[in-house]
């Protein structure tokens, strides 16, 4: 037993003293030495993560620390290795930085990028948005405008709109056994584009231009006759007589001006008129009494004529 552990003793100094001479000697130093700079070599080209070179670094500060009586050229390895090594270092921290940076600005500009992909959608239904609810408008605008012409249409056949009344005589159809005496006749103006319902008709003779004469018709008409051949006129045969007509519906008032005369030079009868419309009603001054502010308008006028001309298919006057 005591032989046994001898010869471990003996194995072991061996060992320990072999191992202390390839630790201490030269060629072993440079092995390390050159292994230290293909190791930075290496780093060099593909740079590591920032720490490995301060790591890598410390174990060859370790390992020169632990050389005994390092020869100067192997201490130029050592120098040169550790200069490698911090130079690693610092390159791996660039590199950290540089990669660290990309990575935000990539960051950056994908967050950017969805930020805009978030804005445009927001962008695109606002557009969405407004064009719906610009087509709405349009369309109820639209529906609105339709809307207001047919309710424009239907007050216009319950009141007539524009439409008024004209009342001539038939200088054709002469009273049977007179020379001056003609049936009337109320007709639409030719442009009308609408019946008048509930007419009145008030007709009365100016002795003078002003001044009032004769009633001849002051009642309803006939609703599908249009013609007052129950009412004649006889102008008298050597001067003007005047006939003023006051037509009033659900459209706005008329007055109308009719004058007759036989024509001595052509040797036939023949008449005139001009038409006012009530634009305006009147209203009573409190100073004064007296009505105010009524505006007129000339709508129509016929020159000196014997005969009327109108549309093959004439419109009526409702009652």
């Amino acid at each position: 037993m005591v032989r046994l552990q001898l010869v471990l003793l003996r194995w072991k100094i061996e060992v320990w003293g072999r191992v202390e001479a390839l630790w201490a000697s030269h060629i072993f130093g440079m092995w390390l030495c050159f292994i230290g700079i293909v190791t930075s070599g290496v780093l060099l080209w593909w740079v590591p993560s920032p720490g490995i070179g301060v790591a890598i670094m410390g174990i060859a500060a370790a390992l020169m620390t632990a050389r005994k009586d390092p020869t100067a050229w192997e201490k130029a390895a050592w120098t040169f290795m550790m200069f490698s090594l911090l130079l690693v270092e610092v390159l791996a921290i660039h590199k950290d930085r540089r990669e660290s940076t990309e990575a935000q600005t990539k960051a950056l500009i994908e967050e950017r990028a969805h930020f805009s992909e978030i804005g445009e959608g927001i962008k695109s239904a606002i557009r969405e948005s407004d064009n719906g609810f610009t087509a709405t408008l349009k369309q109820q605008a639209s529906n609105l405008n339709t809307t207001m012409e047919q309710f424009h249409v239907n007050v216009a056949e319950i009141t007539g709109d524009d439409s008024y009344a004209i009342v001539y005589p038939e200088i054709g159809r002469k009273i049977a056994g007179t020379d001056n005496t003609f049936p009337l006749t109320v007709r639409l103006c030719e442009k009308c584009k609408y019946v008048i319902p509930h007419v009145f008709v008030f007709i009365q003779r100016d002795i003078h231009s002003g001044d009032q004469g004769e009633l001849i018709h002051e009642g309803r008409i006939e609703p599908l006759a249009m013609s007052f051949y129950n009412h004649v006129i006889a102008p008298d045969h050597n001067v003007e007589s005047f006939y003023r007509v006051n037509i009033v519906g659900q459209s706005k008032p008329t007055q109308e001006f009719l004058k007759v005369r036989f024509n001595n030079v052509k040797g036939f009868w023949e008449f005139s008129w001009e038409i006012w419309r009530q634009e305006k009603y009147p209203h009573i001054n409190p100073a004064t009494g007296q009505p105010e502010g009524e505006v007129l308008k000339k709508i129509e006028t016929h020159d000196w004529d014997t005969t009327i001309v109108w549309h093959p298919k004439p419109l009526t006057v409702k009652p």
